[in-house]
C-alpha cells in the first residue's frame, strides 16, 4: 500500500512538495520526509527484535532482516 502511494507521487512532488509531520512541524520535502520515516520505523523494528530476543522468543537475524 505504501509503495502504491509513492508510485502516485511525481518526482516533482517528492522533491518540491513540503510537508510537516506530527513530531516535527518544520516542512520538509516529501521524499526526504518519507526517507526519514522509513529510518524511524527501522529503529522500532530493531527495538522490537531485541525485546523479543531478551524475552526468549525464537527470533534470529533472519527475523530482523526478513530473509
Amino acid at each position: 500500500m505504501a509503495g502504491d502511494a509513492i508510485d502516485m507521487c511525481s518526482e516533482n512532488d517528492l522533491e518540491q512538495r513540503l510537508i510537516p509531520a506530527l513530531w516535527d512541524p518544520t516542512p520538509m520535502p516529501l521524499g526526504y520526509r518519507l526517507l526519514q520515516m522509513t529510518g524511524h520505523l527501522n529503529q522500532h523494528k530493531t527495538q522490537l527484535y531485541y525485546y523479543l530476543k531478551l524475552m526468549g522468543k525464537p527470533v534470529n537475524t533472519r527475523t530482523l532482516y526478513g530473509i
